[in-house]
């Protein structure tokens, strides 16, 4: 059985998409100190599981401390994995980082790209299909794993081609693709007509969750970590449904 903490190391984005459920952006300076988030992740461990660490925000890549981060909770014998959940700005920066200390260490880093509508139309170049298939195929290692996640708006065939390729083409090369479509709203609150499912952190099979929020406090269970979220943000579900 998995023990999984996520961990929400900040509140600062790289980037501002309009219907955040986290409330980030670039404007936010928020970030969990390194000693609370090893504090408090150690108190989250269990013996006798699989405990893996999930770095999420937030852009995990924008704490000013995040090599630290994750040189501090992977030399915890008990961390057995990490993730990063990013949309991939600032990769750059730390891949050889993150490669280098994954294969020293001898535990798998996962770098989980999740990449969203918004993202793909604002930061194309690093978004494009071509980019990110040559950059996983170079840097994936036995330790360095890649997953991706991408959301498009339904109707948008076009991108939904473009990225559906991609997820052929990295099948043998990053661990799992997913291409999600989102239905668009009609509330005129919402700037850009998405809406998101309240169900959207799902419990998981074999899992034990645990949810470190941005003031150290921790919620024990999904359903918790999901109402927080729905309370921050407008873009929960459509209220015309």
């Amino acid at each position: 059985m998995k023990n999984v903490v996520h961990i929400y190391v900040t509140d600062k984005c790289t980037t501002h998409c309009p219907f955040c459920v986290m409330a980030s952006g670039p404007m936010n300076n928020n970030f969990m100190d390194v000693d609370k988030v090893v504090g408090t992740v150690e108190q989250s461990l269990c013996q006798g599981m699989e405990n893996i660490v999930r770095l999420i925000g937030g852009e995990p890549l924008a704490h000013p401390d995040f090599e630290k981060v994750v040189k501090t909770l992977l030399k915890e014998p008990l961390v057995l994995k990490m993730e990063v959940i990013t949309n991939g700005i600032g990769l750059e920066r730390e891949i050889l980082f993150l490669k280098d200390f994954a294969e020293k260490c001898k535990k798998i880093i996962n770098i989980r790209l999740s990449i969203n509508y918004w993202l793909l139309k604002t930061n194309g170049l690093y978004s494009s299909e071509e980019f990110l298939s040559s950059f996983v195929k170079e840097h994936a290692s036995r330790y360095l794993v890649f997953t991706f996640n991408i959301g498009i708006r339904k109707g948008e065939d076009w991108i939904k081609e473009k990225y559906s390729n991609l997820a052929s083409s990295m099948k043998c090369w990053a661990r799992s693709v997913h291409l999600t479509e989102y239905v668009p709203g009609s509330n005129k609150q919402c700037e850009n007509g998405l809406y998101l499912r309240r169900n959207l952190i799902c419990p998981h099979y074999c899992e034990k969750e645990e949810f470190v929020m941005p003031d150290g406090s921790v919620l024990r269970d999904a359903e918790e970590a999901a109402e927080w979220m729905w309370s921050r943000s407008k873009y929960y579900e459509n209220p015309g449904e």
